[in-house]
């Protein structure tokens, strides 16, 4: 919510990105997370007062976008454009979703987190053991447009509902890279 001190950076990364557009949510937000985005740049940004929920602001800027490849990130996760280029490629080159590979940061089952636990346990009650605990809860990540229309928008707002209803319609999940967001 509070991310005046990440967003320069991560708009200064963005900026070296080819995007068709950039949107930012904000929610929640008390310091000059606004005011620093709207001084840094031309992006759209759609202001909430009041705190939406953790990935509220996912399926807020899905719904107003309209470019064809659509990629998540967290303002307070400042990623080098180096980093995003292969999520978008992925998409770029037949991917519906690219997801971000948590795995070599995650160790052993046993030693993990719940949340990570379920993660894994949904992906493989699902049929895609192959993704492991990966999912559309942690960033960055990117989808086509035409995933957001079969998924629907307003899901991404739970992220493992989405990801359950992207594999439910058979769309094509990939991880084509991994970056320590843990």
């Amino acid at each position: 919510m509070n991310e005046q001190d990440t967003v320069p950076a991560i708009i200064a990364e963005l900026g070296r990105l080819p995007l068709h557009e950039t949107i930012y949510v904000i929610n929640g937000s008390t310091d000059d997370s606004f005011a620093r985005i709207r001084n840094q740049s031309a992006g759209v940004i759609v202001h909430y007062d009041a705190p939406l929920g953790h990935d509220v602001g996912r399926a807020v800027g899905a719904r107003l976008a309209d470019a064809d490849i659509l990629l998540f990130l967290d303002g307070d996760l400042p990623v080098k454009a180096e980093q995003l280029v292969p999520f978008i490629a992925a998409v770029a080159d037949g991917a519906d979703l690219a997801l971000n590979d948590l795995s070599p940061y995650l160790g052993v089952f046993a030693a993990r987190d719940s949340v990570s636990m379920v993660k894994e346990f949904v992906n493989r009650a699902m049929g895609r053991a192959d993704l492991e605990a990966n999912s559309l809860t942690a960033v960055p990540h990117a989808m086509s447009r035409e995933a957001v229309q079969r998924i629907g928008a307003a899901h991404l707002a739970v992220p493992p509902l989405a990801q359950v209803l992207a594999i439910e319609h058979g769309l094509r999940i990939v991880c084509p890279d991994s970056i320590d967001v843990i």
